[in-house]
């Protein structure tokens, strides 16, 4: 997704918020030294972690090394403020986050952001993740919510069974 909105000529930072599992850093071929862990325990700053150039075709900011308090950093004051500094640097900031029905490290991030997307992948996803849709959006608020279905054909829902049906005017509200 930041590949190709870099490719529109916007100003682009892929930021890998997944303190607990990071994986950005693979994809770009670098080590997991410093990154957003550091900047928000003040060792680095962001000048310091950005990388300009990368195979990702837009600037890449990893997490860093996996810190012992994941959670808490996420919802820090300084995390804030790298958010609102990148802002003012790109056009856009796209975020990778830790997966929201394993832990709830990046409710907060989402609420912060302007489209948050939710990922689902077929014959992957587990199916009580659909009713994590529904969880974000009435229990905590999250109406920037997006949905997007990974390799979905319509028979695969049918013959495998891999969703649950939905409610057609929640499914309907969170799309619009």
């Amino acid at each position: 997704l930041a590949n190709v909105i870099s490719a529109t000529g916007k100003k682009v930072i892929l930021v890998d918020f997944d303190l607990r599992k990071p994986k950005i850093h693979k994809a770009v071929e670098v080590k997991n030294i410093k990154g957003v862990s550091t900047i928000l325990i003040n060792r680095d700053t962001i000048e310091d972690c950005i990388l300009t150039d990368t195979n990702a075709g837009c600037d890449v900011l990893i997490a860093g090394p996996v810190p012992p308090n994941p959670a808490e950093l996420l919802v820090s004051k300084a995390a804030d403020k790298l958010l609102d500094d990148l802002l003012a640097i790109y056009d856009y900031v796209v975020i990778d986050s830790p997966p929201v029905g394993i832990v709830s490290d990046s409710i907060p991030i989402m609420a912060k952001a302007d489209l948050a997307i939710y990922m689902i992948r077929v014959n992957y996803s587990k199916r009580n993740f659909i009713g994590n849709v529904h969880r974000l959006y009435n229990d905590n608020q999250l109406t920037n919510l997006g949905i997007v279905i990974e390799t979905l054909a319509m028979n695969c829902m049918k013959k495998q069974n891999a969703f649950v049906p939905y409610r057609n005017s929640l499914l309907t509200h969170i799309l619009s």
